[in-house]
């Protein structure tokens, strides 16, 4: 497990709960975002940004009830632990893991405007 640092962020995209979707649909609205560290986790992936200059964390939990995020898709914010590769979790049937990581940087996640 990993502590997210101040000026990281996590987009956890979770498959099982339509994440994928739920990516593609806002990737179409606003503008795919930029290739970055990642790795797969037991239910989706893991995209790994720095935040923008001045950028602060709002809702984007799934726990949280005023997250603005569709049905799949949460956010890992500085502070909160981030379940990373090569950890292993128990599955259904066998053990599940986390990774492996792709990428080699992580570039800023683009503001809105």
């Amino acid at each position: 497990m990993v502590a997210i640092p101040e000026q990281m962020m996590a987009i956890d995209v979770d498959d099982d709960d339509g994440g994928r979707a739920a990516a593609a649909g806002l990737a179409a609205e606003l503008a795919d975002l930029p290739p970055t560290l990642s790795h797969r986790t037991p239910h989706g992936e893991h995209l790994i940004y720095r935040t923008p200059p001045g950028w602060k964390a709002g809702p984007g939990s799934a726990k949280d009830p005023a997250n603005p995020l569709p049905a799949g898709i949460d956010l890992r914010m500085p502070g909160q632990i981030l379940m990373a590769a090569p950890s292993l979790v128990p599955g259904p049937d066998q053990p599940a893991r986390y990774g492996p990581v792709t990428g080699t940087t992580w570039p800023r996640c683009p503001a809105r405007t």
